[in-house]
C-alpha cells in the first residue's frame, strides 16, 4: 500500500470521527412530547383523520458548528399521516448550546381510546438520541357539571356545583349525619353531529360511584348505574340519592365517580373524578329519629291511637336534660316530658324511645291533623321539629250482604194453558187471582241415523269385499 492510498484513508477516517463527534452533540431535551387529540375536529360523513399538532419540543446543540438534523417518527400507527421535518440547530455560542424549538403535524385517525397511550418514538438523523411521543385522547362524553346537595352540620341545606373539568373537588361544608345526600351529574356527546352515525354515537354509559368507607351509607347502596346511549351533540342528567349513616363516624369520606362508554367505533371512552367531604358531629345534635302513628288508618269509630318516638343524639355532648313535646290542640294532645338523659353518639345510650297511646275525644272530626312533634335540650332549648299527620276518616259502615233471591218453579198442570213461548200461563178455576208461572221449553232434537264411525266401517267393509272380489276374478283368469 501506498503513501497517497494511507493518507487517504487515514483522511476518511478522521473525518468519519468528525461526524461522530458532531452527530453526538445533538440532543433532545424533552424525554416525553404530547399530543393533544380531539376527536369532536371529526365534522363530516366521511372524514377518516382530524390534523393535531404536537407540545413543542426542543432541539439541542453543543457542538460549534450548526447541524441540520432530520425529525422522523418510528412505530407510528399506520392509518397515521406525518412528513418527516428538517431542523437547522444553531452552534454553541461561548459555551452556551444552541436551541431551537419545534412541532410536528398529525393527521390522526378515531382509533384510540381516551387517557394517555405511547403511539411513537421520535428520532434524529446524525443522533442517537430519541423522544416518546405520547398521545392524549379527550374523552367524547364530557360531564360538564357535578350538583351535590346535602344539609350541613348547623343543619342547613346547601347546594355546591362544581365544574365537570375539574378532577377533584371538596364540599364547602361539613356534613351532617342521618341526612340526605344527592349527586346530579350532567353530561353530553361530544361529537359533532355531522360525523359518520356509525362512529359518532356513544352507547352503554355506565355510572359507579364508589366510597372509601361503606360505614357512611344507610343500608345497601347501589354502587353501579346504567345511564343508557346518548347521540352525537345531545345531552342528558343523572342523579343518584342516599342517606349518610346515623351512626357515620366523624372523618373525612372519598368518592371516586367514574364514567365508561364506548362510541359505535368501538373506542372507549373514561371520565374519573374524586369528591371528599368531611361528616362532623356538632356539639349540642338531638333529633328525631322516629315518630310513627299506629295504626296507620284512623276513623271516627277508633277511640285512641298509638305514636312511636325515638330520639337520639347525634352530637358530641352528653345530654342531661333533653326533652320531648307532642301537642296538637283540637285533639286535646298536650305532652311533656323532661329531662331525658342521653349519651354522647356512638354510646350504647344515645337514643331513648316511648310509646304513647292517646285518646280521641268523642266528637272528633273527620280531617287531617297534624301534631307538633318537638326534641329539646335543656328542657327548653328546641333542636328538631316534625309536623306528623293523623288522618281521621270517616267510620266504615258494614253493609248486610243481600240475600240471594229463589225461585220456584211450579210444574204445569191441567188447568194451566201454556203459552207457545212457554213464559207465562193464566190459571182457570174458581179463584179471581192469576199467578205467572215458568214451564220448560220443549226441545225438539233429530238424531243422525248413523254416526261418523258407522260410516267409516261400512266404507271399510265395502273396500275389503271389493278387493276380495278382485282377487277371484283374477284367480279365476288364471286358472283359464
Amino acid at each position: 500500500m501506498d503513501i497517497i492510498t494511507m493518507k487517504i484513508l487515514l483522511g476518511l477516517v478522521l473525518l468519519c470521527i468528525l461526524a461522530t463527534a458532531v452527530s453526538a452533540n445533538i440532543e433532545l431535551v424533552e424525554d416525553v412530547v404530547t399530543l393533544d387529540v380531539d376527536y369532536s375536529g371529526f365534522n363530516d360523513e366521511y372524514q377518516e383523520t382530524v390534523a393535531e399538532t404536537t407540545s413543542a419540543f426542543t432541539l439541542k446543540n453543543t457542538g460549534s458548528e450548526e447541524v441540520i438534523t432530520t425529525i422522523t417518527l418510528t412505530n407510528l400507527p399506520a392509518d397515521y399521516v406525518y412528513t418527516s421535518k428538517n431542523i437547522t440547530v444553531p452552534a454553541a455560542v461561548d459555551g452556551v448550546a444552541g436551541e431551537v424549538s419545534t412541532t410536528l403535524s398529525i393527521d390522526v385517525s378515531h382509533d384510540e381510546n381516551s387517557g394517555e397511550t405511547n403511539i411513537a418514538i421520535i428520532a434524529l438523523s446524525g443522533s442517537t438520541d430519541t423522544a416518546t411521543l405520547r398521545q392524549v385522547t379527550k374523552s367524547m362524553l364530557d360531564l360538564t357539571n357535578i350538583k351535590v346537595e346535602y344539609t350541613n352540620d348547623q343543619g342547613n341545606a346547601e347546594t355546591d356545583n362544581f365544574d365537570g373539568e375539574d378532577k377533584t373537588f371538596d364540599l364547602e361544608e361539613n356534613v351532617q349525619p342521618f341526612t340526605e345526600m344527592s349527586f346530579t351529574f350532567k353530561y353530553r356527546n361530544l361529537f359533532d353531529k355531522d360525523y359518520d352515525t356509525d362512529k359518532s354515537d356513544i352507547e352503554n354509559i355506565e355510572l359507579t360511584i364508589q366510597s372509601d368507607d361503606d360505614d357512611i351509607f344507610d343500608g345497601s347502596f347501589e354502587e353501579d348505574y346504567d345511564l343508557g346511549d346518548l347521540g352525537a351533540g345531545d345531552k342528558d342528567e343523572f342523579t343518584v340519592t342516599f342517606n349518610i349513616d346515623e351512626d357515620a363516624d366523624a372523618k373525612d369520606y372519598t368518592f371516586d365517580i367514574t364514567l365508561r362508554t364506548e362510541d359505535s367505533n368501538g373506542v372507549k371512552h373514561k371520565i374519573d373524578r374524586e369528591l371528599t367531604f368531611e361528616v362532623k358531629h356538632e356539639k349540642d345534635d338531638v333529633r328525631i329519629i322516629q315518630s310513627t302513628v299506629l295504626p296507620t288508618s284512623l276513623t271516627k269509630c277508633d277511640t285512641s291511637f298509638t305514636m312511636d318516638v325515638t330520639l337520639k343524639n347525634f352530637g358530641s355532648d352528653r345530654q342531661r336534660y333533653a326533652a320531648l313535646s307532642i301537642y296538637n290542640e283540637e285533639l286535646d294532645i298536650n305532652e311533656n316530658i323532661e329531662t331525658i338523659e342521653l349519651d354522647k353518639n356512638g354510646n350504647t345510650d344515645d337514643t331513648w324511645n316511648r310509646l304513647f297511646t292517646f285518646t280521641l275525644p268523642t266528637n272528633v272530626k273527620v280531617k287531617k291533623y297534624s301534631l307538633d312533634v318537638r326534641a329539646y335540650i335543656d328542657n327548653d332549648e328546641v333542636m328538631d321539629i316534625e309536623n306528623v299527620d293523623v288522618d281521621i276518616k270517616s267510620c266504615v259502615q258494614n253493609v248486610p250482604e243481600e240475600e240471594e233471591e229463589i225461585v220456584v218453579v211450579t210444574p204445569p198442570s191441567d188447568d194451566t194453558t201454556t203459552t207457545e213461548t212457554g213464559t207465562t200461563g193464566t190459571t182457570t178455576g174458581s179463584g179471581s187471582e192469576s199467578s205467572a208461572v215458568t214451564s220448560a221449553a220443549v226441545v225438539h232434537t233429530i238424531e243422525d241415523p248413523y254416526t261418523t264411525e258407522d260410516i267409516v266401517v261400512a266404507i271399510l267393509i265395502i273396500a275389503v269385499v271389493l278387493v276380495l272380489v278382485l282377487i277371484v276374478a283374477f284367480m279365476i283368469i288364471l286358472l283359464k
